[in-house]
């Protein structure tokens, strides 16, 4: 290596030793050699020897150090404290209503007294470090190994399957890890880009999968969270242009989305009817939505409230023995006030907000995918179990992400939270298209810029 080359890779390694995301260094060094080539060559046009050219345009690109720590400051893993602290406070919040439910009346008698809350303490542990592990987990190898994701996922599936057991009609073990169907299925639709109306057919087809699996488990609750975020990560593929369709295309998609969506707001708002109806007409679902409506009405700020039924007054702890799973906020309106319940929705709902403003912010074409699929499980998870705990029954199954009780939803739901500030967290140092014109460094009136985009 002669002195030139040496002096200008030296000069390029002092910038890329500052940088800690050495997944950037690449195009960093590329970005930075083009320019300085560039203006090398402008001053060699002028007369001025290739060595003498190198030492000007370094000294006008400025101090390797200085430009090392600012693209440092840049590129550095972002951490969103307040999702975390409410994720955390939900894990707390968990863990205080497993505790209440082991000290129910209910508990006592079916001598489940102290077992919730133990069992929560063990799945909370394993949920946690699921958590940290995908959090730290570089997600864009999802990227690069899309049909391996779609393979093992389709494989393991079937496998938990053939070893499970069918509870309530159907495989209740199945309904979580299903969820996780989302974001393997994300990766599968970024393989497809560029690829025209053959990749969106191949996307359709690559959900029929899904649709199998979910007749074999056969709860509607893990089928209608998939199928909306598998559509939503479909459409927005399709809308931000990423399979190069036409317009008609785009429009197209937009119609047939809207109109599956008004035909399930419709659906959602005959089964709202249900709260106007007496118990003895509504065959079969009177009696859930008779004491759910009877909780709302008769909830105090603070405090137990007692149910007229069957000519006598009842505890919710025997009238609602599943509260702990499908029915927690309607069992903490009723023994503990409404002021409780909601607060727990009021946090849910942040949460939800917070997981899709991180959405927002993401600016690489995998990551924006990725977390779409993510948040829309969260969140469609959080509305479908509101929904339910005011009487409308949109499904058998309807648990809140984190606080209800059982192990696959704790786990599944910490790994999809970690995976969601994973994503955000290297949403500005993944090398994915970051801008438009491909490039953030460049010279204008003169002047090297950086066109960096700082995220709170």
């Amino acid at each position: 290596m002669n002195q030139y080359n040496e002096t200008l890779e030296k000069y390029l390694d002092i910038i890329c030793k500052q940088i800690k995301s050495k997944c950037m260094h690449k195009k960093i060094r590329k970005e930075l050699l083009d320019h300085l080539n560039d203006q090398i060559d402008a001053y060699i046009d002028r007369g001025i020897t290739k060595e003498q050219a190198l030492q000007m345009a370094m000294k006008e690109m400025g101090n390797p150090t200085e430009i090392g720590n600012q693209l440092n400051k840049t590129h550095k893993p972002l951490i969103s404290y307040s999702t975390i602290i409410i994720i955390l406070m939900f894990i707390a919040v968990s863990g205080i209503i497993q505790y209440l439910f082991s000290y129910s009346l209910f508990a006592i008698d079916m001598g489940l007294s102290n077992s919730p809350l133990i069992n929560f303490i063990k799945y909370a542990v394993t949920g946690i470090l699921f958590f940290l592990a995908v959090y730290f987990f570089d997600y864009t190898w999802l990227k690069k190994h899309p049909i391996t994701c779609y393979m093992t996922f389709i494989i393991l599936i079937t496998i938990m399957n053939i070893t499970s057991y069918e509870i309530m009609g159907g495989h209740y073990q199945l309904i979580y890890p299903f969820l996780l169907f989302v974001p393997v299925y994300a990766s599968v639709v970024y393989s497809l880009r560029n690829t025209k109306l053959i990749g969106i057919i191949v996307s359709i087809i690559a959900f029929i999968p899904a649709i199998i699996i979910a007749s074999i488990v056969h709860f509607d609750y893990s089928y209608i969270i998939v199928s909306f975020s598998c559509l939503a990560i479909l459409v927005c593929a399709i809308i931000r242009g990423y399979f190069n369709c036409n317009k008609i295309v785009k429009i197209s998609t937009i119609i047939i989305t809207s109109i599956i969506f008004l035909i399930v707001i419709i659906n959602l708002f005959t089964k709202a009817l249900t709260l106007t109806k007496e118990i003895e007409e509504i065959d079969g679902k009177g009696y859930e939505t008779y004491f759910i409506k009877e909780s709302i009405v008769n909830a105090k700020p603070f405090g137990e409230i007692q149910i007229d039924y069957d000519s006598r007054l009842q505890l919710i702890d025997y009238i609602i023995p599943d509260w702990r799973t499908n029915h927690t906020l309607i069992y903490i309106n009723s023994k503990y006030g409404y002021v409780p319940a909601v607060t727990i929705i009021i946090l849910m709902f942040i949460l939800g907000f917070k997981l899709t403003k991180l959405h927002k912010k993401q600016n690489n074409d995998f990551g924006i995918l990725l977390s779409l699929g993510c948040v829309s499980v969260i969140n469609l998870q959080i509305i479908i179990s509101i929904l339910n705990n005011l009487g409308l029954n949109v499904c058998r199954i309807s648990t809140l992400p984190i606080i209800s009780y059982g192990t696959g939803n704790f786990v599944i739901n910490m790994i999809l939270l970690g995976l969601a500030l994973s994503i955000y967290r290297r949403c500005n140092i993944i090398d994915d298209k970051l801008y438009n014109d491909g490039s953030y460094i460049y010279y204008k009136n003169g002047k090297l810029v950086f066109n960096i985009k700082y995220y709170d």
